[in-house]
């Protein structure tokens, strides 16, 4: 699970990742976690499953920088984590997944990635794996899958392929059977 925090308070911010950690370690989810203090430095391009982003920051806020993760990611999930509870209806205009209080950091965030990770392992998606990457991709943006030797490559429709140690008939037991079909004895 890759999850993008966007917090500027050094103090918060290390609150956030122990308990990410702690949580991980709980529940047995690797989590890559990268965080962002200014907004330029944010890479929307990047695929990432989450963004944990702090409602009130020194040059922003986290409903300016919603909308700048919806205008180039529409699939992450957002996760608001605040002192300022009074926001928690307002903050679900923005079709947010979760509100945290950072004044109850370890339950809320537990939840809230409890609820991420059902939400991830869902049939909708394929969750793709590799040393250096972790993904779920939509099904509807999967081409196909092809077997080549102990590999398997996913074609995509934005044009990339990628590559994972894995079988075809490892692939089947994970994918939903009513979403795919096997049409030959190397693809699907």
């Amino acid at each position: 699970m890759k999850i993008r925090i966007i917090e500027d308070d050094p103090n918060d911010l290390c609150r956030i990742q122990s308990q990410l950690s702690l949580i991980s370690r709980q529940l047995n989810i690797p989590i890559q976690i990268k965080a962002y203090s200014n907004q330029d430095d944010i890479p929307y391009n990047e695929p990432v499953d989450c963004y944990i982003v702090d409602i009130q920051l020194k040059d922003t806020d986290g409903f300016t920088i919603c909308g700048n993760i919806r205008e180039h990611d529409t699939e992450s999930v957002i996760i608001f984590c605040s002192h300022h509870e009074e926001l928690v209806f307002h903050s679900f205009r923005y079709d947010i997944f979760s509100f945290v209080r950072k004044n109850n950091l370890a339950e809320d965030l537990k939840e809230a990635v409890n609820r991420l990770a059902e939400h991830l392992s869902s049939d909708l998606y394929y969750i793709y794996s590799n040393r250096a990457d972790f993904r779920k991709i939509p099904y509807r943006d999967i081409l196909f899958f092809e077997s080549v030797g102990n590999d398997l490559y996913i074609y995509l429709i934005n044009g990339e392929v990628l590559r994972q140690r894995k079988s075809l008939v490892e692939l089947m037991k994970e994918v939903s059977a009513d979403q795919f079909i096997q049409l030959s004895r190397n693809y699907v």
